[in-house]
């Protein structure tokens, strides 16, 4: 699916293209299962570029939020809930949340086992699908274990309910749920209090948030602001700064001129493309929520027309479903850029089957790959007695898999205007309480040829 869709966006977005192409009979091969399974893979990455937000002070109870004050039983009661209930494995479950842990195991939080269902997807460690007879997944199966050890949990995943919450509370859509934070180009200078020749970028976040129903209404009020008078924003900006943190920097980036003119299209926004490089997070949670909606209309098309029940105000519906996403079309450079960090997480899966197997098919080729902190290896390849290719897939995992400010991936401009991927693995080591950092860069093109190689697939059959 990761092709299709990359594939589908390769020379431009054009939703109207997209949308007759459904309407045309162009996606009714497509199926329904890949589908199902592309939409768990996009939440789980949701969950795993998240992980910064999921410990910040305020926002590290989010599931219990959404258990206590977003999750509407009902709104699932009457046919999903229903339907697994009438399996005998299920009619001991409670369905008060995404995830129910199977056996005796002892009362956890929401919260908790978010964490657990993160270290799941980080691990590889889930699976065991249960689809109807659509093609839809109804549940699916994660448990956490260390290698070597056993298992320390096992769960079930209610696929439906578990997409609407990471839908709701980790897209940083002030539509749907927590914007957390808001990203903008503006002349205006707050701490000079004048405007400047130049633009600025500015990140606003929420500060030390007590209670998120109020933190929800507060940050989708500035989202609206916003788009009114720039006066008016600002000033209302100023009147309640004691409840945001905000950044104001320089928008200038090395080269970037080069890097545009050499990939834009009659469509490509200056300014919007370049927010991709000051802020990666919150446009990388736009790209994946893009592809999720995309993905989910074309899903409910298909099952309707399976089933014979696509009858005309279905099929508007989903064409308007589709409508919405036409806003994303000036971000043809940013969204190939997106797929190649998407597929990224995809080797991510491979690597843990990898790492996990100790074993790397000398076909596979880590070609590309700078190892900018030297000494770091030269202590792995002596204590982990691993070469360089072991030491290159675990730190690209590593920098996907945990997803905070010091485990993450970054990316730059060099000389030539060429984009460069820095995978960062920063962090204290149980044993020796020290701190060890591993950096690995590749260009883009390398990147492109690292994540398509054959060898990597074929490690799995």
């Amino acid at each position: 699916m990761l092709e299709f869709y990359s594939n589908l966006y390769k020379d431009e977005i054009n939703i109207t293209k997209v949308k007759d192409k459904l309407s045309s009979e162009e996606f009714d091969d497509l199926n329904v299962k890949n589908l199902s399974l592309f939409r768990i893979f996009l939440t789980g990455v949701f969950l795993l570029t998240n992980k910064e937000t999921m410990e910040e002070e305020g926002f590290n109870n989010l599931a219990d939020f959404y258990s206590n004050k977003k999750f509407d039983k009902n709104k699932f009661n009457n046919k999903y809930i229903q339907k697994l209930k009438k399996d005998p494995k299920f009619k001991n479950f409670n369905f008060n949340s995404f995830y129910e842990e199977k056996g005796n195991a002892k009362k956890n939080t929401p919260t908790r086992l978010l964490e657990r269902v993160r270290n799941s997807f980080a691990h590889s460690q889930y699976g065991n699908f249960n689809f109807d007879v659509s093609g839809s997944i109804l549940t699916f199966e994660s448990y956490n274990q260390e290698l070597g050890k056993p298992k320390t949990s096992e769960g079930v995943i209610y696929e439906p309910i578990f997409y609407e919450f990471v839908e709701r509370l980790f897209s940083n859509n002030s539509n749907l749920g927590i914007a957390y934070r808001q990203g903008f180009f503006d002349e205006y200078s707050i701490k000079q209090n004048k405007k400047l020749k130049e633009k600025l970028f500015y990140s606003i976040k929420y500060k030390n948030p007590k209670k998120l129903l109020d933190v929800e209404k507060f940050l989708s009020n500035i989202a609206k602001n916003m788009n009114k008078d720039k006066k008016d924003f600002f000033d209302y900006i100023r009147k309640n700064q004691k409840k945001f943190y905000i950044e104001e920097k320089s928008s200038f980036i090395e080269n970037y001129d080069i890097f545009f003119d050499e990939r834009k299209n009659n469509k490509s926004d200056y300014w919007y493309t370049k927010k991709f490089f000051l802020d990666i997070k919150d446009e990388f949670s736009n790209f994946i929520l893009h592809m999720e909606i995309l993905n989910g209309c074309i899903m409910e098309y298909l099952i309707n027309k399976n089933n014979n029940l696509l009858d005309n105000k279905k099929n508007k519906e989903i064409l308007i479903g589709i409508e919405q996403l036409r806003e994303d079309e000036s971000s043809y450079i940013t969204f190939n850029i997106m797929f190649l960090y998407l597929k990224c997480f995809n080797v991510m899966n491979i690597s843990n089957k990898l790492l996990n197997d100790c074993r790397i098919s000398k076909n596979i080729s880590v070609k590309g790959f700078k190892i900018k902190t030297w000494i770091d290896y030269i202590k792995y390849f002596f204590k982990e007695k691993k070469g360089k290719k072991f030491y290159i897939f675990e730190k690209f995992r590593d920098a996907l898999a945990h997803g905070d400010k010091d485990r993450c991936v970054e990316i730059k401009l060099d000389k030539k205007g060429e984009l460069v991927f820095i995978f960062s693995d920063k962090y204290i080591d149980k044993k020796t309480k020290k701190e060890t950092l591993g950096i690995l860069e590749i260009n883009e093109k390398e990147l492109e040829n690292f994540v398509s190689q054959e060898a990597l697939y074929n490690s799995l059959i």
